[in-house]
């Protein structure tokens, strides 16, 4: 028996099939399970430099987002918050449907200045999960996110 195929119509046009989306910011994504991460319009990295809309982070934090499998691809950047402490390290753990896509190397405020990942494959995942291990007063910034095809 055939499968069925299904039809979308957007702007007088006809799509057979999945209609992937276009590139999206993270934060515009469902939360499912925000944990303590919050959403900050407005912080400072470790060098002075200011980011709008940044997932602030702490130890054994995660904060999880519902991409109902419409992108493949991930880009983000990650810089420590300039109320960390100067010792306290951590390190960043991004999740595909429970699978490990990247984790950073070890992340503290004195060298961490500003990591970015392109083209993560995130393989049309339900779910994408962001974590912070380490010590508890260490505060990565998650920014400038987007998920694509």
């Amino acid at each position: 028996m055939p499968s069925a195929t299904s039809i979308t119509i957007k702007d007088s046009i006809m799509f057979l099939g999945k209609v992937i989306a276009d590139k999206a910011d993270l934060l515009s994504q469902r939360v499912v399970d925000e944990g303590e991460a919050s959403i900050s319009e407005n912080t400072t990295d470790a060098y002075g430099n200011t980011h709008v809309n940044a997932i602030k982070m702490r130890n054994e934090n995660n904060i999880v987002f519902s991409l109902d499998e419409k992108y493949s691809l991930l880009k983000l950047k990650i810089a420590i918050d300039e109320s960390s402490a100067n010792d306290d390290q951590c390190k960043i753990t991004i999740l595909a449907d429970g699978k490990e896509v990247k984790t950073t190397p070890q992340l503290d405020k004195i060298s961490t200045k500003e990591i970015e990942y392109k083209d993560l494959q995130i393989n049309n995942c339900t779910r994408l999960e962001i974590k912070c291990n380490g010590n508890w007063h260490i505060y990565p910034l998650i920014y400038d996110a987007e998920v694509y095809n």
